[in-house]
């Protein structure tokens, strides 16, 4: 089922920080935009992690965080100023820089892994737990943090709190 988000923004199919903030569309699927928008991340980078230079994947991860960070921002700006509804939904851009964040553990240690399906998983797992039930400070951010700063906060400490455990399960060879 395709949503069309919030109605109160007129014009909003014809503005970039609408297709930005959707991450190109993939916020209007319902149900779950955001564990759709995680799926399709994790997905990518495997996909170039086992097709390209190692080299060139990182780079263009780390190249994808600035750049998605500051779109993040601009977008969810856009949106809140354009509707009655800062966090809506359908805005995803921010899970897919959480996400980024999470398989940024296995970037750096991807050729020495045996299980990187796996590990994929448990970024993949870890994220999302961490983005929904929101444990402290996620939760304080959430609820404390308004505007564009707020929408983009609590999924990049959701992503590096995944990238921490990521990372120790990796170097203490858990999975």
């Amino acid at each position: 089922m395709i949503t069309s988000g919030p109605k109160e923004w007129n014009n909003r199919l014809k503005h970039p920080a609408f297709w930005l903030a959707t991450c190109f569309g993939v916020g209007l699927l319902r149900p779950a935009p955001g564990t759709l928008c995680s799926v399709l991340t994790a997905l990518a980078v495997w996909f170039l992690l086992e097709n390209t230079n190692i080299v060139f994947v990182h780079g263009l991860i780390i190249g994808f965080c600035c750049l998605f960070y500051g779109l993040g921002m601009w977008s969810a700006t856009i949106w809140g100023r354009n509707t009655k509804d800062h966090d809506h939904s359908s805005i995803v851009i921010d899970e897919f820089l959480g996400m980024l964040l999470a398989l940024y553990p296995l970037l750096i240690l991807w050729e020495s892994l045996e299980n990187k399906a796996l590990y994929i998983l448990l970024a993949f797992v870890l994220f999302r737990f961490f983005d929904i039930l929101k444990p402290y400070p996620i939760s304080w951010l959430d609820q404390n943090v308004k505007g564009a700063f707020g929408v983009m906060i609590d999924d990049i400490v959701a992503g590096i709190f995944s990238a921490i455990l990521v990372y120790i399960s990796i170097y203490y060879n858990i999975l």
